[in-house]
């Protein structure tokens, strides 16, 4: 990896630079939360097989092992990307469904990093 390899976007998830590669299509998950939270420094964006259950099905997913990664026993807010589109699609991928999560994630806010301030999110099916 070199510092090739890092694209930067602006607040509305734009390249700041022209860029030849495809774009990330998810990246207004990431704009819409550092616009709605700026004390926010990173955002961590992963599709863990061992998560994903928890966003397509009804069973909560609550905290297990305590080593501040939790900052209460509540179950984790789940984002429901049918309230916000009407298509079957899952992939948050325009500016309108970003700041839809961001701003579920920042009312719900159950669940946080070691400092209370990433929420943690998945979209149902």
């Amino acid at each position: 990896m070199t510092a090739d390899d890092i694209l930067e976007f602006d607040l509305d998830s734009n390249p700041v630079k022209d860029i030849k590669a495809a774009l990330y299509l998810e990246r207004y998950i990431h704009g819409e939360i550092f616009k709605q939270r700026p004390h926010i420094n990173a955002v961590v964006h992963n599709h863990s097989p061992s998560v994903i259950p928890f966003g397509v099905t009804t069973v909560p997913l609550r905290p297990a092992v305590q080593h501040r990664r939790f900052s209460s026993a509540r179950a984790c807010p789940t984002f429901e990307i049918r309230d916000f589109q009407d298509s079957g699609d899952l992939i948050i991928k325009t500016p309108h469904l970003g700041h839809a999560l961001a701003t579920d994630a920042r009312r719900q806010a159950g669940c946080a990093d070691a400092r209370g301030t990433a929420p943690w999110w998945s979209a149902k099916a």
